[in-house]
């Protein structure tokens, strides 16, 4: 967290959200001819746009400056100031003084009903950190943002006994106390006493692990892709190549998805956007589409340049902000990644020397279907995160110069995981600034 001194003007918190490694995936070759022939698809802008969004409500907390106060050295730098109890695979603030985490399975030293807890409240108030209850196993789920202000959790794990190994039991009677939790819908709302429901009877009606989640402009949520039961890599008898919503409307059934049959295996976690057209844009692998969800059409785009940008290349990705400026018109970036083709993910190679894209590229969909180099990052970077912040720029931190998301038992391993040499020196991207002074990092301090 970016600290204010109590001998300076505070300065506004900056929070840079950890991401976990998890597993990677690879690709295969778009083929236009078994997909929509549109690769000069543009997303049309017409009036009938997404309404903007309801005003707050009364009780909203205002923004103000934070309270915490730090020594001059510290000012653009982090302070570790409690502990989270869990580890944050999901991360987010749900109201003005809580923050919600979600972690696997595992023995963590928090714990709740006599077992280990997966879930916690940090209260930012009072640095301390709450155990919630979650009955089915999260790890690798999805999550975001209902319209109702709820927070959905879809899909994750079987239930694990110690050290992640897949338990006998699958109904709770085991170690840990964890159900499945591949069909999982979970629920939470913000505020004094939250937990977590999870009720069999909203369940998902296949099994999804590492699924995206996009909040749509019904409030509902666009759940795409995943596969049944994990594994560092996706393929066809694995896979789930499908979309569906929750929560489901009567007579909904998941619908198949071309872009995700062909992008075996790098499709996990597919990165998704909502545009302003009612659209979601698509970049899967080293491929790329619009798909208009409301007659279910996939239209292709220019393949991604430069770098795989989705899960296990996990490139730090941000949609611009919109502005009257740029007549709230919808970019989105990307950062980082890894330069692999399909077959070498499972290669033998060792990904942990693998050197990470210093690569980012744009796309402006409503405008045009290209894709557009804008300033590389100072230095290659996987697994990082990108955070918009109040004045139009974006905080990126976290993540490693070289390897990929994931872990394993491999001999080329790094105590289990797949990448090495961590980044923590954070970065400032400023979009209005001219190209090739984009990025720096004046003033910020390193994380470790």
């Amino acid at each position: 967290m970016v600290a204010s001194s109590s001998s300076t003007r505070p300065l506004p918190s900056l929070f840079a959200l950890s991401a976990l490694i998890l597993q990677p995936v690879l690709a295969e070759n778009w083929n236009p001819r078994i997909h929509v022939n549109r690769r000069d698809y543009v997303a049309p802008r017409t009036t009938e746009r997404i309404p903007r969004p309801l005003k707050a409500r009364a009780d909203t907390v205002k923004p103000g400056q934070p309270t915490h106060t730090v020594s001059d050295n510290l000012i653009l730098g982090f302070e570790v100031i409690g502990d989270s109890g869990v580890s944050g695979q999901q991360l987010f603030l749900g109201d003005d003084t809580k923050v919600y985490i979600i972690d696997k399975v595992e023995n963590n030293p928090l714990t709740i009903n006599d077992h280990p807890a997966w879930a916690s409240e940090y209260d930012l108030t009072t640095n301390t950190a709450r155990p919630l209850e979650v009955v089915t196993n999260t790890f690798c789920a999805g999550g975001a943002l209902l319209g109702t202000g709820e927070w959905l959790n879809i899909g994750g794990n079987q239930a694990v006994d110690a050290l992640g190994v897949t338990s006998p039991s699958q109904n709770g009677s085991n170690l840990y106390q964890n159900s499945d939790g591949a069909f999982a819908a979970r629920t939470l709302t913000p505020g004094e006493g939250a937990e977590w429901y999870d009720d069999p009877a909203q369940d998902l009606t296949t099994r999804r692990w590492y699924p995206s989640l996009e909040t749509i402009e019904t409030g509902r949520i666009f759940i795409l892709g995943g596969n049944q039961y994990g594994g560092f890599v996706n393929n066809a008898a694995n896979s789930n190549p499908t979309f569906e919503f929750w929560p489901k409307a009567d007579g909904e059934v998941p619908v198949e998805s071309t872009i995700l049959k062909n992008t075996l295996p790098a499709n996990l976690y597919p990165i998704t956007h909502l545009i302003p057209t009612g659209q979601v844009l698509l970049n899967i692998n080293l491929n790329a589409a619009i798909l208009d969800y409301h007659t279910n059409t996939e239209y292709p785009l220019p393949a991604v340049p430069h770098a795989v940008r989705t899960y296990p290349a996990s490139a730090a990705n941000v949609m611009l902000p919109m502005t009257v400026a740029n007549n709230w018109t919808a970019t989105v970036m990307y950062c980082g990644g890894s330069d692999l083709q399909s077959d070498q993910w499972t290669s033998g190679m060792a990904l942990i020397n693998v050197a990470a894209s210093d690569s980012c590229i744009s796309i402006t969909p409503e405008t045009s279907n290209q894709w557009v180099d804008e300033d590389p990052l100072p230095e290659g970077r996987v697994m990082g995160n990108a955070i918009l912040l109040p004045d139009g720029t974006v905080f990126v931190g976290n993540g490693a110069n070289t390897g990929v998301a994931g872990y394993g038992n491999d001999t080329w391993v790094l105590q289990e995981s797949y990448a090495n040499n961590p980044i923590y020196a954070p970065l400032i991207y400023d979009p209005s600034k001219p190209s090739g002074q984009r990025w720096n990092r004046d003033g910020l301090k390193s994380s470790e």
